[in-house]
């Protein structure tokens, strides 16, 4: 039976619930229930804002888990991530999210 890679995310924060999942460098850890409640909040700030399944969202920063979460949470919610090195200047990121549609 073929699984989609959002169900794979689900069923991986349903098994791990407890366990290490994303960690900075020399920096915070955070489990799999840390990531899942950040992403069912930033869910909700998509809504109430009015984001839609499908709208772009440019995402700009160090890598980094919470860098991590914001892509998982635009993935999860069904928009589309539109990820920006965050070495560019502000005029280039700018021009990035303007062509690209982003939010």
């Amino acid at each position: 039976m073929e699984k989609s890679f959002l169900a794979f995310i689900e069923q991986s924060t349903r098994e791990n619930w407890d366990m290490n999942s994303l960690t900075d460098y020399k920096g915070k850890t955070l489990k799999y229930k840390d990531v899942a409640r950040q992403i069912a909040r930033l869910h909700l700030l998509f809504n109430s804002i009015g984001i839609k399944k499908g709208d772009k969202i440019a995402i700009c920063g160090h890598n980094s888990s919470n860098w991590a979460v914001i892509f998982l949470a635009t993935l999860t919610y069904g928009a589309v991530s539109v990820p920006i090195l965050n070495d560019f200047k502000a005029d280039n990121i700018h021009n990035i999210v303007n062509h690209s549609d982003s939010l």
